[in-house]
């Protein structure tokens, strides 16, 4: 079952579809629009594409192309694009094999591939872009909750917007007397991409980074200045 741990999974999973839809159809137009002798069985190719779109969509969620760093500034997508596009390639082969009975052009599968692993990058490109214009204007910042309350959370507010990081904004401040469970819930019910954890609360951090990862939910230590 697919299931969304960010807000932008559902973003990404419309981006991803759209692009295997158009790499699978430019794939097919390049390896037989130019030749008229060829007459390919379009039904194969339809059933073809769509598991390309649903493998590509599965694949890439798994390889990093859906971890949060991959539309921010300064990060590579390449390695997990072309890991992607790769097992889409190894799950066409295979289908090639047995589902289709060789009855696939490889030409139209290593173009398929291929068009993944650019569109894999490029996608991420365009939303990283998309996103840098948005974020000066207050759209598209994820949104941060903090583990403190009273003088320390504005203490800690104060050095995050003093280190200059756009890409968030606090939307809630939590009591650290809060239970494991229900803070997570918290963090849960109001739709938090991540905790910032002042340095009195690091051991918390650490002992719940597997259980946050699992929520979508990054965990982001307080500015070192804070505990002054």
């Amino acid at each position: 079952m697919l299931t969304f741990r960010r807000r932008s999974d559902p973003l990404l999973v419309t981006v991803d579809g759209v692009t295997a839809a158009a790499v699978s159809f430019a794939a097919y137009q390049a390896r037989f629009a130019a030749d008229s002798a060829l007459t390919p069985d379009g039904n194969r190719y339809r059933v073809a594409s769509l598991g390309v779109v649903l493998s590509w969509v599965l694949i890439a969620r798994s390889t990093g192309l859906y971890r949060r760093g991959s539309v921010r500034p300064g990060s590579s997508n390449v390695r997990p694009a072309v890991v992607a596009a790769g097992g889409v390639g190894v799950a066409l082969l295979l289908a090639w094999v047995t589902a289709f009975h060789r009855d696939l052009s490889l030409a139209w599968i290593g173009l398929v591939v291929l068009g993944l692993a650019l569109g894999g990058v490029l996608s991420r490109a365009l939303l990283r872009r998309t996103r840098r214009v948005l974020v000066p204007l207050g759209l598209a910042l994820e949104r941060y909750a903090l583990l403190a309350e009273g003088p320390s959370a504005e203490r800690v507010a104060a050095e995050l917007s003093a280190a200059k990081r756009p890409f968030f904004t606090i939307v809630a401040t939590l009591p650290p007397e809060l239970d494991d469970d229900s803070l997570l819930a918290q963090l849960r019910a109001q739709r938090i991409d991540g905790l910032v954890v002042p340095s009195g609360h690091a051991e918390r951090g650490v002992r719940l980074r597997a259980r946050l990862a699992d929520m979508g939910v990054d965990v982001v230590p307080a500015p070192r200045a804070e505990q002054g």
